[in-house]
Protein backbone atom coordinates (compact mmCIF):
# COMPACT_ATOMS: atom_id res chain seq x y z
CA UNK A 1 0.00 0.00 0.00
CA UNK A 2 1.40 3.37 -1.01
CA UNK A 3 0.78 6.08 1.54
CA UNK A 4 0.21 9.53 0.02
CA UNK A 5 2.81 12.01 1.24
CA UNK A 6 1.97 15.42 2.64
CA UNK A 7 2.38 18.02 -0.16
CA UNK A 8 5.31 19.73 1.63
CA UNK A 9 7.09 16.39 2.02
CA UNK A 10 6.53 15.59 -1.63
CA UNK A 11 7.80 19.05 -2.62
CA UNK A 12 10.91 18.58 -0.50
CA UNK A 13 11.59 15.28 -2.22
CA UNK A 14 10.84 16.51 -5.74
CA UNK A 15 12.22 20.04 -5.76
CA UNK A 16 14.38 20.45 -2.66
CA UNK A 17 13.09 24.00 -2.54
CA UNK A 18 11.24 24.55 0.76
CA UNK A 19 14.01 26.71 2.22
CA UNK A 20 14.53 28.50 -1.10
CA UNK A 21 10.81 29.25 -1.25
CA UNK A 22 11.00 30.67 2.28
CA UNK A 23 13.93 32.85 1.18
CA UNK A 24 12.03 34.11 -1.87
CA UNK A 25 8.99 34.98 0.24
CA UNK A 26 11.19 36.77 2.80
CA UNK A 27 13.05 38.69 0.08
CA UNK A 28 9.80 39.68 -1.64
CA UNK A 29 8.23 40.92 1.60
CA UNK A 30 11.22 42.49 3.32
CA UNK A 31 13.84 43.57 0.78
CA UNK A 32 12.13 44.14 -2.56
CA UNK A 33 14.28 47.07 -3.74
CA UNK A 34 17.88 46.72 -2.66
CA UNK A 35 21.27 46.59 -4.32
CA UNK A 36 22.69 43.25 -5.45
CA UNK A 37 25.29 43.47 -2.66
CA UNK A 38 22.65 43.99 0.00
CA UNK A 39 20.52 41.23 -1.53
CA UNK A 40 23.49 38.82 -1.47
CA UNK A 41 24.38 39.68 2.12
CA UNK A 42 20.75 39.26 3.23
CA UNK A 43 20.61 35.89 1.47
CA UNK A 44 23.75 34.75 3.30
CA UNK A 45 22.33 35.94 6.63
CA UNK A 46 18.98 34.24 5.93
CA UNK A 47 20.56 30.88 5.16
CA UNK A 48 23.00 31.10 8.09
CA UNK A 49 20.13 31.94 10.44
CA UNK A 50 17.98 29.20 9.00
CA UNK A 51 20.79 26.67 9.43
CA UNK A 52 21.44 27.77 13.02
CA UNK A 53 17.73 27.45 13.83
CA UNK A 54 17.45 24.08 12.11
CA UNK A 55 20.48 22.73 13.97
CA UNK A 56 19.08 23.90 17.28
CA UNK A 57 15.65 22.39 16.62
CA UNK A 58 17.21 19.14 15.40
CA UNK A 59 19.34 18.90 18.53
CA UNK A 60 16.35 19.58 20.77
CA UNK A 61 14.13 17.06 19.00
CA UNK A 62 16.70 14.26 18.81
CA UNK A 63 18.42 14.71 22.17
CA UNK A 64 15.84 16.11 24.56
CA UNK A 65 12.80 14.79 22.72
CA UNK A 66 13.96 11.20 23.19
CA UNK A 67 13.50 11.52 26.95
CA UNK A 68 11.19 14.49 27.41
CA UNK A 69 8.81 15.27 24.56
CA UNK A 70 6.95 17.88 26.60
CA UNK A 71 10.19 19.65 27.50
CA UNK A 72 11.35 19.59 23.89
CA UNK A 73 8.01 21.02 22.76
CA UNK A 74 8.33 23.84 25.33
CA UNK A 75 11.83 24.71 24.10
CA UNK A 76 10.69 24.75 20.46
CA UNK A 77 7.68 26.90 21.43
CA UNK A 78 10.06 29.32 23.18
CA UNK A 79 12.21 29.52 20.03
CA UNK A 80 9.10 30.14 17.90
CA UNK A 81 7.86 32.88 20.24
CA UNK A 82 11.23 34.65 20.32
CA UNK A 83 11.51 34.56 16.53
CA UNK A 84 7.98 35.95 16.13
CA UNK A 85 8.76 38.70 18.66
CA UNK A 86 11.86 39.76 16.72
CA UNK A 87 10.06 39.58 13.37
CA UNK A 88 7.31 41.82 14.73
CA UNK A 89 9.91 44.34 15.97
CA UNK A 90 11.52 44.31 12.53
CA UNK A 91 8.17 44.68 10.76
CA UNK A 92 7.24 47.62 13.00
CA UNK A 93 10.61 49.27 12.32
CA UNK A 94 10.15 48.86 8.56
CA UNK A 95 6.63 50.30 8.65
CA UNK A 96 7.87 53.38 10.50
CA UNK A 97 10.56 54.15 7.92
Amino acid sequence: MNKKLHPLVQKAIDNKSIVEDAWKYFAYKVIPNVSITQFTEMRKAFYCGFYASFTCMFEVSTTIGENDEEGAAKILENIKNKCEEEINKFANFISLH
